[in-house]
């Protein structure tokens, strides 16, 4: 059995693994504008604020606030930080919890994600159980990379709110922060909910699309590849109906790029195309098609590099730790395979950030325990990758625990520590019978689940072949 077998090209990884990032981005944007968004008619010129522009009055203090799809300069920002604090000051009017929350969705939009937060909380003081609020909130610690936080917030939305819509919603923002933190059974649970909810005739679409493909790929981690594709097939049917649309609107688009990913290059570059004619002049579309230029550019390290630094810088400045740590991490990944280089810095701006992502956390030790092993530096390696399976393990992700084990199996050998690379050997085997025996489906739609349960097959017949000679090594 060859080494290779158990060796996935990291530059596949890193394509399927940028547009994830840009869609989720996008759903998460898409939600505020949907769910947490002002829909007040009440819009009148507000020439004193922003000149020709136009924003709404609130009702409870004399504060202009723009609408949040507008561009005002600094000192229209400066104006209405003066105007809130007159108000907050003023013991003639009070500002209600919708007032701080409006004034949150602006400073979500222009974007500054730290007065956003502030004026966030401040809604939520007002009303604990403003589920807007709390929206917006957790969307905002996601972004900061604090997770616990993130899912406090939005299980209050899903406990408190009687609209289905809402709270399916915060089923795939809780879905997904579990999926990053290892929870995957959570997160799966919370994905069946979202796609549940969405199926019913007039829901989104998009959102179905979405809880279905992010409920796959838990499935797919957990070893449940019959009914991770399943949930596919579905992705699959959704993406032919949204493609038969005449109109697409940006979120849409991303979406099918997303379920297009196990394509060829041809449908990222098609849906790349149309993402730019799309443009709404929102700054995230900005770190969107960075992104979209990485992914078709990734057979080019100079250039997929060149955007991912980008994409990262992008991160820093708006203060988006978890996509920093993403990109950051898919930088080291692509450092590691392409040059062989092992990049201590982004290394070690990912182990000081204080807000670390778990499952990032074990594929960077992961990737540093192969990378020592193709060095043949066989103690580091080992070093890394026990870490590694110690992650994986507890996340339950049944593939990756395999994948680890053989590649420690490599490691103990190079060591000749026959005895404990063989007892590794047999315990990957075991793993491998088990997923085999537990998913027997006669033929699958996505191509990963044909992929990985093919590479199974694989694992185990290497394996198998292989025992024989390492028992005659231990005698």
């Amino acid at each position: 059995m060859k080494k290779k077998i158990f060796t996935a090209k990291t530059k596949k990884k890193i394509r399927k693994s940028l547009i994830p990032g840009a869609t989720l981005l996008s759903l998460f944007l898409a939600l505020y504008m949907v769910y947490v968004s002002p829909t007040r008619k009440d819009i009148q010129d507000i020439k004193n604020l922003v000149g020709t522009h136009s924003g709404r009055i609130q009702e409870s203090s004399p504060i202009w606030i723009p609408e949040g799809n507008i561009k005002i300069d600094k000192a229209g920002i400066d104006k209405l930080e003066k105007d809130i604090k007159k108000v907050e000051s003023s013991v003639f009017f009070s500002l209600s919890s919708q007032t701080y929350l409006d004034i949150a969705v602006f400073y979500f939009d222009h974007p500054n994600f730290t007065k956003a937060l502030e004026y966030v909380d401040k809604s939520i003081k007002k009303d604990p159980r403003n589920s807007k609020s709390l929206m917006l909130r957790s969307i905002l610690k996601f972004y900061a990379g604090s997770l616990p936080a993130a899912l406090s917030d939005i299980n209050v939305v899903i406990e408190v709110n009687p609209d289905g819509k809402i709270r399916a919603s915060a089923q795939i923002v809780k879905g997904y922060i579990s999926l990053l933190s290892g929870d995957l059974q959570t997160s799966k649970d919370s994905f069946v909910k979202a796609a549940d909810f969405f199926s019913f005739p007039g829901e989104s679409k998009v959102l179905l699309l979405f809880s279905c493909y992010l409920l796959s790929s838990a499935c797919f981690d957990l070893g449940e590849y019959d009914t991770g594709d399943y949930y596919f097939s579905i992705v699959k049917e959704v993406s032919k109906q949204l493609e038969s649309a005449e109109e697409k609107d940006t979120l849409a688009v991303i979406m099918l790029a997303l379920a297009n990913t196990e394509d060829d290059l041809k449908s990222i570059l098609d849906n790349y195309d149309k993402l730019v004619k799309l443009s709404d002049d929102n700054v995230f579309l900005e770190l969107i098609i960075y992104l979209y230029k990485a992914s078709i550019s990734f057979n080019d390290f100079e250039a997929f590099s060149s955007y991912l630094e980008s994409a990262i810088q992008f991160s820093k400045k708006y203060e988006i730790t978890f996509l920093q740590q993403l990109f950051t991490e898919l930088l080291f990944e692509s450092w590691l395979d392409d040059k062989k280089s092992f990049r201590k810095d982004l290394w070690e701006e990912i182990a000081a950030s204080p807000a670390k992502i778990p499952t990032l956390e074990a594929d960077m030790y992961y990737a540093a325990g192969k990378f020592y092993q193709e060095q043949k530096d066989n103690e580091s390696a080992l070093k890394y990758l026990n870490i590694a399976l110690e992650l994986y393990a507890f996340f339950g992700k049944k593939r990756e625990i395999i994948d680890t084990k053989v590649n420690i199996y490599f490691a103990q050998s190079g060591l000749k520590d026959y005895y404990s690379s063989t007892k590794m050997l047999r315990s990957a085997l075991d793993d491998i019978n088990w997923l085999l025996r537990y998913n027997t489906r006669g033929s699958y739609v996505s191509k990963r689940a044909k992929k990985e349960i093919g590479l199974l097959r694989t694992h185990k017949e290497g394996i198998e072949n292989l025992l024989p000679i390492m028992d005659k090594l231990l005698r």
